[in-house]
């Protein structure tokens, strides 16, 4: 996926994982795809940003970063459904979702980490997410 957004877009990622993959289950893997997928095609579409760093760590939790360098997240403007569906992924799973201002104040940091195996009925979250 990171590929991908490298391949057709105008931002450079930067990309750093830590962790093991073959703890975290099918469900929470499939929305974290979907996560990092909306993620990367807000910085993509909106952000105005030159670079994107992509952390994902796997511990008890799996937590997702993505950073950017660009215009910054307007919490005050209209939203569509991404960062709206990106919050709810996490609530479903039991975990939460933050944004706030970049690395030095510049740009936007969205953060959002779940517990490895989720915590909610997953047959829900399969129909809902």
């Amino acid at each position: 996926m990171i590929d991908r957004y490298q391949a057709v877009g105008r931002n450079g990622i930067d990309f750093a994982f830590e962790g093991d993959l073959d703890r975290v289950n099918d469900v929470v893997l499939d929305n974290l795809s979907a996560t990092l997928s909306e993620l990367l095609s807000n910085v993509e579409r909106h952000a105005n940003a030159s670079v994107a760093v992509v952390r994902l760590t796997i511990d008890d939790d799996v937590t997702l970063s993505v950073s950017d360098d660009g215009s910054g997240y307007n919490d005050r403007g209209p939203h569509g459904f991404g960062i709206r569906n990106i919050s709810q992924r996490a609530e479903y799973l039991g975990g939460q979702m933050h944004i706030k201002p970049g690395p030095d104040g510049v740009g936007t940091t969205v953060t959002w980490s779940v517990p490895h195996h989720g915590t909610r009925d997953l047959a829900i979250i399969t129909n809902n997410a």
